[in-house]
């Protein structure tokens, strides 16, 4: 059918009233919950010998996460990663933290092969005066995800943005221990210019909720997936929502906007409304049929 014009609006609104699928993507293991409270602690960090040319205060650093939908915003779609998520998950998905300035007792070079030694020395500095317990939102025993961004002097080679399990369970802050860890070099260059910050680290909350990349990792084109796909969050260029099968994924459909075809008739007639509106729905054609189905992990 005829794409109509974006959507947007402060408090989604779901034209039907399905429940909104079970996450498909719990069945990979990833600490950060798809739906409800999900809580990103952030470190803002610098080194004593690489520093940021621009240092926003942590009101600043709050409100570019955290902040409500300004669709006003330069930075838009990315105006806060909040908003972006909200606005994304059809407000099933409800993110928030706080933001902690800091810098290093050693040098660069003493963390760049080590990211658990920068994680600990992070929440060991702020865990006598904050309770990191309140960062558990599925109650799983694990800090949901915890980013821990340097300024972009810091290089590629060690800090080029990257998401995984700490996987240190012996250590634990205010009875939680550690799950999924971000870190990388996509700084804020200034008070208004802030959209590769927010766009890179949400490409990397995604891995925190299991999703994988979808652009090559070898080869001359690094763009795993071609035309309009090709922008969507998880693949080469992070530059705009997630798209249907990472939607489905998060569970962020409700029952009643999901339409799969059963091969049964010979004809049907599906209307598909925009992807990253409020009412966007989808249509499933399984490869090997309905039967094939195995809780949405199969091929389309």
């Amino acid at each position: 059918t005829e794409n109509p014009a974006p959507i947007t609006t402060t408090e989604p609104v779901i034209a039907d009233d399905g429940n909104f699928i079970d996450p498909p993507i719990k069945d990979v293991k990833g600490y950060l919950p798809s739906q409800g409270d999900a809580n990103l602690v952030i470190f803002y960090i610098d080194f004593p010998d690489c520093q940021y040319s621009y240092a926003p205060t942590e009101d600043e650093l709050r409100e570019i996460a955290f902040g409500e939908e300004d669709t006003s915003d330069a930075n838009y779609p990315f105006d806060s990663m909040s908003a972006f998520y909200k606005r994304s998950s059809k407000g099933k998905m409800n993110l928030k933290g706080n933001v902690f300035r800091y810098t290093t007792k050693n040098n660069q070079s003493y963390y760049n092969e080590n990211k658990f030694l920068i994680t600990q020395e992070c929440y060991e500095a702020f865990k006598d005066s904050v309770d990191f317990s309140q960062y558990d939102g599925d109650g799983d025993g694990y800090i949901d995800a915890t980013l821990l961004t340097v300024p972009t002097a810091a290089g590629d080679d060690y800090w080029w943005p990257c998401a995984g399990p700490v996987d240190q369970d012996q250590y634990t802050v205010d009875g939680k221990k550690v799950g999924h860890i971000i870190t990388g070099n996509a700084q804020i260059e200034s008070a208004s210019n802030y959209s590769n910050f927010n766009s890179s680290y949400l490409h990397e909350m995604g891995h925190c909720m299991g999703l994988p990349d979808y652009y090559l990792y070898t080869g001359n084109d690094s763009e795993g997936m071609h035309g309009m796909a090709g922008i969507e969050l998880m693949d080469t260029d992070a530059t705009t929502d997630f798209g249907a099968v990472s939607k489905l994924q998060l569970g962020w459909y409700t029952d009643n906007q999901l339409q799969i075809f059963d091969g049964s008739q010979q004809s049907v007639t599906y209307t598909l409304n925009n992807a990253q509106g409020a009412n966007s729905n989808c249509v499933l054609i399984p490869a090997n049929g309905v039967e094939g189905l195995n809780n949405y992990h199969s091929e389309y």
